[in-house]
Order: C-alpha cells, then structure tokens, then sequence
C-alpha cells in the first residue's frame, strides 16, 4: 500500500503557494484607505399624499463622506412631472385631480430620486397620490 501523505502536501502547499501569490500576497501591500469609496448620502422628507394644485412634495438632503460633488437625478415613470430646484422636490406644474397626467392617470406619482458621486449612486422610490380639494363653484350671476 502505498503512502499519499506526502503527495498530498505537495498538492496542497502548491495549491496555497497559488492562491496567495494570486491574490497579492507575494509581497505586495495594498493601502485600503486611499481606494475605499463611499456612496453618498440621500435623505428625502417628502409627503406621500397631496392636494391638488399645490407644488411642492419635499425637500432633498445630500452629502458624500468622501467629500465628492454630488449630483441629483430623476428617473422612473411620472419623472417629467417632477423637477428638483436648490433641493427642493415639485411638481413642474400645479396637478388637477380632475385631469391626471399620471403614467396610468390614477392621480399617484411614481418616479426616483438619485444622488450620484460620479462612481457610486442610491435611490428612494417614491410615490406621491395627488388628492381631490372641494373647490368653490360659482353660479353665474345676473346684475341689474
């Protein structure tokens, strides 16, 4: 019979001797601080229902650890019905419960709100249902 025990360390010192000398460990150090990037920060206080005919939905509140710029970008279905303006998140026109523009017309946005670093992103999916206000109608007068 014979004895593997030595063929078998062999095996198993080259396959370790391969693995570490792979993986940058044949001498070489690498400062992980210096390539360590973060992903920036992405707070949104926005409402999630809303009257019809009011603008604004919320504030937007960036920051990077890193100290990169960060950028900020809409995306999703009802996006074009949304700008963002020094932070602040509303609507490009005041929306009409009677008349949608909704994707599906059922009075609820859907879009994201992205802040970039150039390298890393995140996101909030965000929703916001446009509710009905009673408004005031006026029968027409007459005057004598």
């Amino acid at each position: 019979m014979k004895n593997w025990r030595p063929y078998l360390y062999r095996i198993f010192t080259m396959t370790v001797c391969l693995i570490f000398s792979s993986c940058g460990g044949a001498g070489q150090t690498t400062n992980l601080e210096e390539s360590t990037n973060l992903a920036p920060n992405l707070i949104v206080n926005a409402v999630s229902r809303l009257p019809e005919n009011q603008l604004r939905i919320g504030d937007i509140v960036t920051s990077d650890p890193d100290g990169d710029a960060v950028t900020i970008e809409l995306s999703g279905v009802d996006y074009l019905s949304i700008v963002v303006s020094e932070n602040k998140l509303a609507f490009r026109v005041a929306p009409d419960f009677e008349s949608p523009v909704d994707l599906n017309s059922d009075n609820v946005y859907l879009f994201e709100v992205t802040a970039t670093d150039g390298d890393l992103s995140i996101s909030r999916s965000l929703s916001v249902e446009v509710i009905n206000v009673v408004e005031a109608k006026y029968d027409e007068a007459t005057f004598e």
